[in-house]
């Protein structure tokens, strides 16, 4: 009964063992190559605070050159770069962040002229505009589009 008992039970016995031991190994791993390798921090877009401004405001931030991001909380490309492009935005002075309003809708073309001169929209999410003297001068948008800009500005 004892070689019956020690010939079924010992190998499940030594294989459980092994997958638990592989699969603790393998959840390690997955959390350490999250935090550790890469480094980032989750943000959300609270997180901006004062850089956070309202369509209305986007024309009237009183200075003669800066930029304004445009996200929604619901673009899946705004959510999956967010962590890289919020503390891009945070480390500089003249950028400036604006979330989608429903009042406000995209168009094909952001069109590029003085505020004055044209109706304000832009071509979808995520978006940076670039404004010299009250005039749009440079629109880029699209996930891999917009952080190609922030690295190179």
């Amino acid at each position: 009964m004892r070689k019956i008992f020690i010939l079924t039970f010992l190998p499940i016995l030594l294989l459980n063992g092994c997958v638990d031991k592989k699969e603790s190994q393998d959840s390690s791993n997955t959390s350490n190559f999250s935090t550790e390798t890469y480094g980032l921090i989750s943000y959300e877009y609270e997180d901006l605070g004062e850089k956070l401004i309202f369509w209305d405001d986007v024309p009237n931030i009183g200075l003669a050159h800066y930029y304004v991001y445009f996200f929604s909380r619901t673009c899946g490309h705004c959510q999956r770069i967010k962590d890289l492009v919020i503390p891009n935005l945070l480390k500089r002075k003249i950028y400036f962040a604006c979330e989608a309003s429903r009042e406000h809708v995209t168009c094909s073309v952001t069109p590029k002229g003085n505020f004055g001169e044209i109706d304000f929209c832009i071509p979808g999410y995520p978006t940076i505009i670039e404004i010299k003297n009250w005039a749009i001068v440079k629109s880029v948008s699209g996930e891999n589009e917009v952080l190609s800009f922030l690295n190179t500005k």
